[in-house]
């Protein structure tokens, strides 16, 4: 989302977007040049394999806030056999702006719907709104959501922004 130039490793590296400092890593966009128009260099890590199963586990310290940002964590399922959505897409961590509340949303096609999951027994957060109704059909093309939305949670107030920084 927004707009953004992803940069291979190596000038990752040389600009700064990507450094180790006691035993912690940084990952990061481009906050000194200006774009001229273009999108902002900025960093996309890949796996080069297919996972079925795992558990990934992340220590964040700081993640971006402001105008502009938009931080993202997320697993995504494709290749030539199964495009986008088939194998659906997790947006573990996910926020845009200024926003003090983390997103978490599942992207699929037909079949996945959690309008049955409940605030305070099966998570902490909230529904996001859809065009007229909560984004619980994970669907990216469910009625009454917006296009691609999917079924999206927000986190509790500072799970995300400044007071998580």
């Amino acid at each position: 989302h927004g707009k953004v130039e992803y940069v291979d490793e190596a000038t990752a590296r040389t600009e700064g977007l990507v450094r180790e400092a006691d035993g912690k890593v940084y990952i990061g966009a481009d906050l000194k040049s200006k774009t001229g128009g273009r999108g902002r260099k900025s960093v996309r890590i890949e796996s080069k394999i297919t996972w079925t199963e795992g558990l990934f586990v992340a220590t964040l310290d700081h993640v971006p806030t402001g105008c502009g940002a938009w931080p993202a964590m997320w697993l995504l399922g494709e290749n030539p056999e199964h495009p986008w959505p088939g194998w659906g897409e997790y947006d573990i961590i996910e926020g845009v702006h200024a926003t003090d509340r983390v997103s978490t949303t599942l992207h699929t096609g037909l079949g996945c719907n959690q309008q049955d999951a409940t605030k305070e027994s099966d998570f902490s957060g909230q529904w996001q709104m859809g065009i007229d109704k909560e984004a619980n059909n994970c669907d990216i093309g469910a009625r009454g959501q917006y296009g691609n939305q999917g079924c999206s949670q927000m986190g509790p107030k500072g799970s995300l922004g400044e007071a998580f920084n």
